[in-house]
């Protein structure tokens, strides 16, 4: 999975992006009806602009839930993820915890 945001942060515009693999654990559904709910769990990386032409590069390890609706190409997820910055200009190692809530288009 990847995700890109373009964003207003203290009247800075930043950029942020993460790519991750998933793994599904679990189908609450147990495979039946047109709606699916798999949980997943995910490590990847992710990359953000820190103001001043510095950039933040470090590790995510996301945990979600899906709706897949069996007969539409879309699904919604809900995800929290652990960030821990790795490479930051300020030498700072953050670990943060980070939430989303949003919808994924197949194509």
């Amino acid at each position: 999975a990847a995700g890109l945001e373009d964003f207003d942060d203290d009247d800075n515009d930043q950029f942020y992006a993460h790519l991750t693999w998933k793994a599904y654990l679990a189908d609450l559904t147990n495979g039946r009806g047109s709606v699916r709910l798999p949980i997943y769990l995910g490590i990847g990386g992710f990359g953000q602009e820190a103001g001043n032409d510095d950039f933040i590069l470090g590790a995510r390890a996301p945990l979600g839930l899906n709706i897949d609706f069996r007969s539409a190409p879309i699904h919604l997820f809900l995800e929290g993820a652990l960030e821990l910055a790795l490479v930051d200009p300020a030498d700072d190692i953050d670990l943060d915890l980070t939430g989303a809530v949003g919808f994924r288009f197949f194509f």
